[in-house]
C-alpha cells in the first residue's frame, strides 16, 4: 500500500528541462527486464514491446501533439523548441524505452540464440538507442514519444502473428499479418514521413516567428503622434504572420541542432530597440545618413555593397554592435585582421564622416552601431533595392572578437552544411540566408575568393555553356592560377550596380562566382536552398520582401553585454 501511495503522490504532469541527471534511471529498467524474465522468459519480452506501446500512447494521447505535430515545436504558451521543458511521464517513458534497448543489446549478445541476422539486429539496436539518448538531449522527445508508438505499433500486429503461427492459430496469424501489413503502410510509409517528417520543417522556422514576435513587440513602442510609421508596422506585422518559407529537411537537421546551443546563447534581447528612439534625442539622424550616403554611393557605386557588407560582418561577430569598426590598440585587438575582414573590408572612412556629422548635431547620441543599420538600409535603396524600417536604439560594444569574426563569419569555400549551421547559430532561418546573400548582387569579390571556384568545379556546374565558358575565360585573365589575388571581379556580372534578382539568375545557370553562392543550388544539400533560389529569381517581389525582413532580424542581433555609444567609432570612450 506504501508503495501504490508513493506511486499516486508523484506529479506526472511537472514539467522541467532535459537534463544528463535524468539517465540515472536508465540502468534501472535495462536491469528490471531480465530480472522479469528469468520468471517469465520469453512471454515477457514481446510483452515489454506492447507494454512499451500502451505506454507511449498512454502519455501522448491527450497532448495536443498527437493530433497537430505544429506542438511538437510550440507550446505550451510560449515555449518554443528547443526551449521546451519535458512532462515528467514522458521522460518516464523515454527511459523505460531507453531501458528496454540496452537490455536487448545484452540480451542479444549473451542470452538469445546467435542466428543469421544477428548483426542486423544488433545494429538496430545500438542504433535506436543511440537515436533515442541523442534525441532526449537534444529536446525531440515530443515527436520522439510518437515515432516510437508509430513503429512499435506494426510490431505487435508481427509478434502477434508470429506467436499465433507457433501455436498453431492459422486464422488469427493470417489476420494479425494483415494488420500488421495494413499498419505498417499506414504509419510507417505514410503517417510518418508526410506528417512527423514533414514536422521537422517547422522548428527553425517557428523559432524565427517567436524572433518575429518579439521584434514586432519592439517596432510598436512608438510615440502616438507617429501614427503613419504605426500603420506601416501593423502592415508589416500582417505580412509576417503569413511565415516565411523555411524547410529543413532531416539531412539538415543535425546542423541546426548542433547550432541549438549557440542559438540560445545569441538570443535577441530586442527590447531595447524601437523605431522612435531617436524622435526626441536625435530627430535628424536617419536624414544625416541618408544624405551623407547620398553623396559617397553617387560619387562610387561601391559604397553602397561596403556599408552593407559592415554591417552583416559586424551583426556576425557579437551582434550588431559595432565590433567591427575598432581598431587595435595596446589594450584591444579588434577585429578588422580577421580571415575574412583584412584587406577585403573596406568603407570605414565613410562611417567616420557619418559618425563626425551626427556627433556634430547630436553628441553622444547615435551608436555606431545604429550608424551601421541605418547606412546598410540607405545603401540598399540608393542602388535599387528595397526600403525596411530600421529598429533602433543598438549600443556600442567596448570589446571585439577576432576569434569569433574568424570561426563564425561564413567563407566563400565553405559547403551548404556549414553555412546553414552559421546562419542558425544567429537565428537566422536558410530562407534569411539566400535572401542576405542576394547582397551580392551589388558585390565585388576579391580573386583569393574565387580562385579554387573558377579552376575547380565551375564548368561542371555551368555544364560547360559557350556563353559560361567565355565568362570563364575572363575571370581566369583577372585571377590567374599565381598572383592577382586583389584582382575582384562581380559577383553579378550582368547588372553588377543594381541592386535587383538578376544574381539568382548566375546560380541558375551555374556561374556563380563564389563556392558559398553556388552551393545554395547546385550542392548535394541543394534541395534545401534551391527552391528558394528559383523563387527569387522568379519573383523579385518575393526576394525584396524577404530581403528586407531578414535584414531586421539579423539587425536585431543585439549583444547581450551592452555597452556604450562611442564618440568615435574606432576606438571605445576612454
Amino acid at each position: 500500500m506504501a508503495l501504490i501511495e508513493a506511486w499516486r503522490s508523484i506529479d506526472w504532469e511537472r514539467e522541467s528541462y532535459p537534463a544528463y541527471e535524468d539517465f540515472w534511471a536508465m540502468p534501472f529498467f535495462a536491469l528490471l527486464f531480465p530480472a522479469v524474465r528469468l520468471f517469465l522468459d520469453r512471454f515477457v519480452f514481446e510483452l515489454g514491446l506492447t507494454e512499451g506501446e500502451l505506454l507511449a500512447l498512454s502519455v501522448t494521447y491527450n497532448e495536443p501533439w498527437f493530433t497537430n505535430t505544429r506542438y511538437f515545436w510550440m507550446g505550451p504558451g510560449d515555449q518554443v523548441w528547443p526551449d521546451q521543458k519535458t512532462k515528467l511521464k514522458l521522460k518516464a517513458v523515454y527511459m523505460y524505452v531507453a531501458g528496454f534497448y540496452t537490455y536487448s543489446i545484452f540480451a542479444l549478445a549473451f542470452w538469445e540464440t546467435r542466428r543469421s541476422d544477428f548483426g542486423v539486429s544488433m545494429s538496430h539496436h545500438v542504433a535506436t538507442v543511440v537515436l533515442i539518448v541523442l534525441s532526449y538531449i537534444f529536446r525531440f522527445a515530443r515527436v520522439g514519444s510518437v515515432v516510437l508508438a508509430v513503429h512499435d505499433a506494426s510490431d505487435v500486429f508481427m509478434e502477434t502473428a508470429k506467436m499465433s503461427k507457433y501455436g498453431g492459430y492459422e486464422m488469427l496469424a493470417n489476420i494479425a499479418f494483415l494488420l500488421y501489413v495494413a499498419s505498417w503502410i499506414i504509419l510507417r510509409l505514410t503517417y510518418f514521413p508526410f506528417w512527423i517528417l514533414r514536422s521537422t520543417s517547422s522548428p527553425s522556422h517557428l523559432l524565427h516567428e517567436a524572433y518575429k514576435d518579439a521584434t514586432t513587440a519592439t517596432l510598436l513602442h512608438i510615440s502616438s503622434q507617429q501614427a503613419s510609421t504605426e500603420a506601416k508596422q501593423t502592415q508589416q506585422q500582417q505580412i509576417m504572420a503569413k511565415g516565411v518559407c523555411c524547410s529543413t529537411p532531416l539531412p539538415l537537421v543535425l546542423a541546426l541542432v548542433l547550432a541549438t546551443a549557440a542559438i540560445t546563447s545569441s538570443a535577441q534581447d530586442s527590447s531595447q530597440l524601437s523605431l522612435g528612439y531617436y524622435s526626441k534625442a536625435c530627430p535628424t539622424a536617419e536624414q544625416i545618413v541618408r544624405t551623407e550616403m547620398e553623396c559617397a554611393v553617387k560619387a562610387n557605386p561601391r559604397n553602397a555593397a561596403f556599408l552593407i557588407r559592415l554591417h552583416f560582418h559586424d551583426c556576425f561577430v557579437q551582434g550588431c554592435d559595432g565590433s567591427v569598426l575598432l581598431d587595435d590598440t595596446a589594450t584591444l585587438i579588434g577585429e578588422k585582421q580577421a580571415d575574412q575582414n583584412v584587406n577585403s573590408l573596406q568603407g570605414f572612412e565613410l562611417v567616420d564622416k557619418i559618425k563626425e556629422k551626427l556627433e556634430a548635431e547630436c553628441p553622444g547620441v547615435v551608436s555606431c552601431a545604429d550608424l551601421l543599420a541605418i547606412a546598410a538600409r540607405d545603401a540598399t535603396i540608393l542602388v535599387g533595392g528595397p526600403y525596411w524600417d530600421v529598429p533602433v536604439g543598438r549600443l556600442d560594444s567596448k570589446t571585439a572578437s577576432l576569434d569569433q569574426a574568424n570561426s563564425d563569419i561564413p567563407t566563400p569555400q565553405q559547403g551548404l552544411a556549414t553555412l546553414i549551421t552559421k546562419f542558425s547559430a544567429k537565428g537566422l532561418s536558410p530562407t534569411d540566408m539566400v535572401a542576405l546573400v542576394g547582397s551580392h548582387t551589388i558585390g565585388m569579390s576579391r580573386c583569393v575568393n574565387f580562385r579554387d571556384r573558377i579552376y575547380g568545379d565551375f564548368q561542371l556546374t555551368s555544364k560547360s555553356e559557350a556563353s559560361a565558358q567565355v565568362y570563364l575565360s575572363k575571370l581566369k585573365e583577372t585571377c590567374p592560377t599565381d598572383g592577382g589575388d586583389d584582382n575582384v571581379s562581380p559577383m553579378d556580372c550582368t547588372s553588377p550596380t543594381v541592386f535587383d534578382n538578376a544574381f539568382f539568375e548566375t546560380l541558375i545557370q551555374g556561374t556563380g562566382l563564389l563556392n558559398s553562392d553556388q552551393e545554395m543550388y547546385s550542392s548535394l544539400l541543394g534541395f534545401e536552398t534551391s527552391h528558394i533560389v528559383e523563387k527569387y529569381w522568379a519573383d523579385s517581389v518575393s526576394f525584396f520582401k524577404d530581403f528586407s525582413d531578414s535584414m531586421v532580424r539579423m539587425g536585431n542581433i543585439t549583444n547581450p553585454a551592452g555597452g556604450e555609444v562611442r564618440k568615435n567609432c574606432r576606438f571605445a570612450n576612454a
